[in-house]
């Protein structure tokens, strides 16, 4: 560690212990943000003078950034916005200076480097960033996969990818709508929203488009949680059209069972009355257990596919069932917070229906983990909610949605919403919502976590009849800026097959998976302290390739098994 002010956290000879370390045993190291220091004082040396200093900066890429060693999964021609203090400088490239290879470059001072490869006489390898990094910069999660590739030459247990899921609430339903005029939502009676057969028939269409101009999202479909109460079967007779539409062209959508009557799971409440709250009692195990067999009799007269699949996953009206509201669901001061609150009834009886993964909301209080909920098998699978609200149907009613949430409520309680966290300065359009919503998917991508996106069924209206939606709008604001900053190819696994990716972290983690690397053979050695399938594996000769790196899927023993190394991972 060394710092601009001469402060330092190793001594010379600490320093000297790591780089012999370095040196003999071909260790790299990556340094996330450092200062470019030239001191002999302390034995240390980046190759670089002439050294600045910004608030911000936009970097451009330089080769070999781009190619098949360094940030193969970038879009290098895409200058990278840091908004962070940053250090720049300008290599030597003296008789005593180490090797400086630019990968990042500051675009207002292209001698200027931020971001480089430093290779020394001995055999030491640095990739040195001198940009001040934060895990909630995009700039940073760009950037960080590279930092842990470098430093383990591609070889580890685990693997890198890049998850988009897409998952629609309430099919069958009708869902509220706001009034953009009184700021609330309209009343029932004058105007709720339900799909209609053409936009079923749109949202068909507009999904082969966005496919074929979009390869990289692979054969992303969108999931339709659905409450069978609302299909209007009768004698297995289709009474309603939109519940024909759905049958038609089942094939070009997947489906998750979001129960039968979309009953709360925590509290049964009579009609929302303030004067009734108080009769509001805990949701019962047969109840419970009724919702999710109901729906899966709506699934299986329906004909929808993957039913057999999808036996083990369920997601419930509000996530409920996690938390409890106790009386009061209109007022949450009061909730009771998962675990505490969670409703034993309720999961034991979805468990003895066969649901092993229950969604949950990433955005509430502990349900931000994939993890197993206590006292039960079931596995959480988080989801993340979005800025295209539960209840708009057009970009006019959910601009004025968003900009009351996040700016006009807070000047009308006399709040000013430039210093509020959580609110914007200034209201914004509805190109800016969608640029502002694209950022935050990718940030969400970028932790490589399997987390599906949630809509609800009213976001999927043509609101122009020329197949436009909220929903696919989304979508092609989030692949538009996915492209320009990645070339990874998305994996767009469904609702049961991310229960199957989670389960497996989980066990791998549980298991202990553990391998050594011999440096004389090449070859490594990996086992686990119980027999487990489906470990993932970076950087082994035989593995699938996937963003620049071979990715191999394992089943493991006690006695450990040998693997090669990919020649092209450097080790």
């Amino acid at each position: 560690m060394y710092l601009s002010t001469g402060h330092r956290g190793f001594s010379r000879e600490e320093w000297g212990i790591l780089h012999d370390y370095e040196r003999n045993f071909g260790v790299r190291e990556s340094v996330i943000s450092g200062f470019p220091a030239t001191s002999a004082v302390i034995g240390l040396d980046y190759g670089m003078a002439t050294i600045a200093s910004s608030p911000s900066a936009v970097g451009r890429w330089v080769s070999p950034a781009g190619g098949t060693e360094f940030f193969e999964y970038v879009n290098t021609s895409t200058p990278l916005a840091i908004k962070e203090f940053s250090f720049s400088a300008v290599p030597r490239n003296d008789a005593w200076s180490p090797e400086v290879m630019p990968l990042l470059v500051d675009k207002a001072r292209p001698g200027h480097v931020l971001l480089s490869i430093v290779r020394y006489q001995d055999g030491r390898e640095v990739l040195l960033s001198t940009v001040n990094n934060a895990w909630f910069q995009l700039h940073s999660q760009i950037m960080a996969y590279e930092f842990v590739k470098f430093a383990t030459k591609g070889l580890f247990i685990g693997a890198r990818e890049a998850y988009l899921s897409i998952h629609n609430d309430d099919l069958f339903l009708a869902d509220e709508v706001w009034n953009p005029e009184t700021n609330d939502n309209w009343p029932e009676e004058e105007r709720n929203y339900r799909l209609v057969p053409a936009d079923i028939e749109s949202a068909v269409k507009r999904r082969q488009v966005f496919l074929q101009e979009h390869p990289m999202a692979g054969d992303l479909f969108i999931e339709m949680a659905f409450n069978g109460v609302g299909s209007r079967t009768q004698g297995g007779v289709l009474g309603d059209p939109l519940s024909a539409s759905i049958v038609k062209n089942a094939q070009a959508f997947r489906f998750i069972n979001h129960t039968y009557q979309a009953f709360q799971m925590d509290r049964l409440c009579p009609d929302p009355d303030e004067a009734q709250l108080q009769k509001c009692k805990r949701t019962d195990y047969w109840t419970a257990y009724n919702e999710v067999i109901s729906n899966r009799s709506v699934w299986r007269s329906l004909r929808l596919p993957e039913y057999r699949e999808n036996l083990n996953t369920l997601l419930t009206d509000s996530h409920s069932g996690l938390h409890d509201r106790k009386s009061t669901p209109s007022d949450p001061t009061d909730d009771i917070v998962y675990p505490a609150g969670r409703n034993r009834q309720f999961l034991r009886a979805i468990q003895r229906a066969g649901v092993r993964f229950l969604a949950s909301d990433s955005s509430q209080v502990n349900q931000d983990q994939h993890e197993r909920i206590p006292g039960s098998r079931i596995i959480l699978l988080p989801r993340y909610p979005t800025a295209v609200f539960y209840n708009t149907t057009t970009p006019n009613e959910n601009t004025s949605e968003y900009n009351y949430i996040h700016h006009y409520r807070y000047v009308k309680a006399g709040q000013d919403p430039c210093t509020l966290q959580g609110a914007v300065c200034v209201p914004r359009t509805y190109e800016e919502i969608l640029d502002a919503e694209a950022e935050t998917t990718l940030r969400h991508i970028l932790s490589f976590k399997a987390f599906p996106h949630y809509f609800h069924q009213v976001n999927l209206r043509d609101y122009d009849g020329l197949g436009n939606s909220l929903q696919f709008d989304w979508l092609e604001s989030v692949m538009s800026a996915y492209e320009r900053y990645l070339t990874l190819p998305l994996r767009t696994p469904l609702f049961y097959e991310v229960g199957k990716i989670v389960e497996t972290k989980l066990a791998v983690r549980d298991r202990k998976v553990s391998g050594e690397l011999d440096l004389s053979t090449g070859l490594v050695r990996l086992w686990a302290d119980a027999p487990i399938d489906g470990v993932k594996v970076t950087g082994l000769a035989d593995g699938e390739l996937y963003g620049g790196d071979r990715t191999s899927v394992l089943s493991l023993k006690r006695r450990a098994v040998f693997h090669a190394v990919d020649q092209g991972a450097g080790v």
